[in-house]
């Protein structure tokens, strides 16, 4: 797009013409853009998605993971499209804010490509550039596969943010913990409605099929993989993602005679009713 140059003369007309002895203006352009989008078509870059934190190595959160995803393809030249989003079984909702920059290569070091981009939209300009370090050949350590930092306007001024990217969980620990079974609540809504309260602290959980095993009040033992949950509101709430759950049974009598067409409760198997022997007050077997 050529730059359009508003003239006005001395008897206060304004015309889009070229002449002598007039004040010029030059109005704002997507000449910027444009230029990215040329030098876009003959860059290209290795595609894929990724979850972007604002904080490298960050855990995503199984029940309320909000990150900003970006995907990089070669569509009408190299391009980096962005949107905010939001997964898990919270009900947060995000604003998506869909958003795609034209890149253009400008710098390689240790295997590195660096990529820039830019986009105006009435008037203001946001800026991005990327850095890809899957290939990298230096063994510093590397924050992250992708390391995107963007600059928007706003009415205070431009705020840059830089983002890294989730380059996949390791393998998952199991802890095990017990105390009392409680229902909790936060901000906003922000926390699983369920957790237990151990000598060490509170510790949400993330039931999933262990939903109905829950009882408040009750002794449990839970077992599962560490993580942090957070919001908009809150961050980095401890908590523990359920892979096994044993809760003391209401004080009364287990029945854990074999017999034909007889289904034995868990309660019933050594280890678990050791535990429950040494935690659960009132409660005592037959065999």
């Amino acid at each position: 797009m050529k730059s359009l140059k508003l003239i006005t003369c001395g008897w206060g007309l304004t015309m889009a013409v070229l002449g002598a002895g007039c004040s010029v203006d030059t109005a704002e352009t997507d000449e910027a853009e444009e230029m990215s989008t040329a030098e876009a078509v003959s860059t290209r870059v290795e595609p894929g998605k990724w979850k972007l934190y604002s904080k490298p190595f960050h855990e995503p959160s199984a029940f309320c993971d909000v990150h900003t995803a970006l995907e990089l393809v070669n569509s009408g030249g190299a391009t980096a499209r962005l949107h905010e989003a939001v997964s898990g079984t919270c009900k947060l909702a995000v604003m998506p804010n869909p958003r795609s920059f034209k890149l253009r290569l400008t710098d390689v070091s240790c295997g590195s490509p660096f990529y820039e981009g830019k986009r105006r939209v009435n008037g203001k300009l946001s800026t991005i550039t990327i850095q890809d370090n899957r290939h990298r050949t230096c063994r510093d350590l590397s924050r992250g596969k992708i390391i995107v930092t963007e600059t928007v306007p706003s009415a205070t001024g431009p705020i840059t943010t830089t983002k890294f990217s989730f380059d996949g969980a390791p393998p998952a620990v199991d802890v095990t913990v017990q105390g009392n079974l409680v229902r909790t609540f936060g901000i906003g809504g922000e926390n699983t409605g369920s957790s237990i309260a151990t000598t060490s602290g509170l510790l949400e959980l993330v039931l999933g099929d262990w939903q109905s095993a829950f009882v408040a009040g009750r002794t449990a033992r839970v077992t599962g993989e560490r993580t942090t949950l957070s919001g908009v509101e809150t961050h980095d709430r401890p908590a523990i993602v359920v892979r096994d759950m044993l809760v003391c049974p209401a004080p009364g009598t287990l029945n854990c005679m074999p017999g034909p067409n007889v289904r034995l409760s868990n309660l019933c198997a050594g280890a678990n009713r050791s535990w429950v022997q040494d935690n659960c007050a009132g409660v005592s077997y037959v065999d």
